[in-house]
């Protein structure tokens, strides 16, 4: 798998130091730990790149495009406002036993 034996023993011992209390039984235990904690050493070695701030905040602060005024769209009166009650048929006798006026 490309992992160091000497950070293998070093993570087998670590994983039972650390995870005493959840009694590791198994090796197969231990291997989860070590790759995760090679996977971590690795990424620390690797190149990070710079991030230039200044075009990052000038990309923040862009101004987004506003919507075009050809775009179709639903008007708000074909859609029911919050006063009014759309009711079903089927269930006028209930309606009538309960008015709201």
């Amino acid at each position: 798998s490309g992992v160091p034996m000497d950070f293998i023993l070093a993570g087998i011992d670590y994983t039972f130091a650390t995870f005493a209390d959840r009694r590791p039984r198994s090796f197969a235990y231990c291997a989860e730990v070590i790759k995760e904690r090679c996977a971590a050493e690795v990424a620390k070695r690797q190149p990070v790149e710079a991030v230039n701030w200044a075009e990052y905040r000038e990309h923040c602060v862009k101004p987004q495009p506003s919507p075009s005024p050809h775009r179709t769209s639903r008007t708000r009166t074909s859609q029911p406002t919050r006063r009014e009650r759309i009711r079903d048929e089927r269930y006028a006798e209930f309606y009538a036993l309960f008015p709201d006026e």
